[in-house]
C-alpha cells in the first residue's frame, strides 16, 4: 500500500501549549482592528464622536481626515486587518496559509504606514510612537511565529 507523502509528513496531533494563547490574542488584536476598519467605513458617528473627543478635535475633523484617504488606502489597510483576522484564524486551526496570511498583513501595514509617512498629516493624526511599535511588533511577531511553526512541520 503506498501512503501520500503529505500523509507521511502529517503535523503532529497535538498543538504545542503557546499556539492557543498566541493565537487568539492575535485574533482579539486583529477584531479590534477590524472594528476601527468597520466603524471608520461605515462612517459611525457615535464611535468616531467618541474617538475625536480622546483626540481633543471635533468629530467633523475627524471624519474629513478619514474621507481624505484615497482608495487604495483603505485597501491596504482592510488587506493588513483582514488577513490578520485570517492569519490568527489559520492559526488556529494550525493551517499554513497562517504564514501567508500574516505576509500578508504586513504588506497591509507597510502600505498605509508608507502613506501616513509621506502625505502631510495633522499633529492631531500622529501616531504615538509606542502604539507604532505595537503594530510593527505585533504584525511581525505573529509573522514570525507561523513560519516558525512552519518550518518544525507544526501546521498543516
Amino acid at each position: 500500500m503506498q501512503t501520500n507523502k503529505r500523509e507521511a509528513q502529517a503535523p503532529p496531533a497535538w498543538a504545542p501549549w503557546h499556539l492557543w494563547p498566541i493565537g487568539i490574542l492575535g485574533l482579539l488584536w486583529n477584531a479590534l482592528a477590524a472594528l476601527q476598519y468597520a466603524m471608520a467605513q461605515t462612517r459611525n458617528r457615535t464611535y468616531l464622536a467618541t474617538a475625536a473627543e480622546d483626540m481633543g478635535i471635533a468629530p467633523n475633523a475627524l471624519l474629513a481626515y478619514v474621507d481624505s484617504f484615497p482608495p487604495w488606502v483603505y485597501a491596504a489597510w482592510a488587506l493588513g486587518v483582514f488577513a490578520g483576522i485570517a492569519g490568527s484564524a489559520l492559526l488556529l486551526f494550525r493551517r499554513e496559509r497562517a504564514v501567508l496570511a500574516f505576509a500578508l498583513s504586513l504588506l497591509g501595514l507597510v502600505i498605509t504606514q508608507v502613506y501616513h509617512s509621506v502625505t502631510p498629516q495633522p499633529d492631531w493624526a500622529q501616531q504615538a510612537p509606542g502604539l507604532t511599535m505595537a503594530l510593527w511588533g505585533i504584525a511581525i511577531a505573529l509573522l514570525a511565529y507561523a513560519h516558525w511553526l512552519r518550518r518544525r512541520e507544526l501546521l498543516r
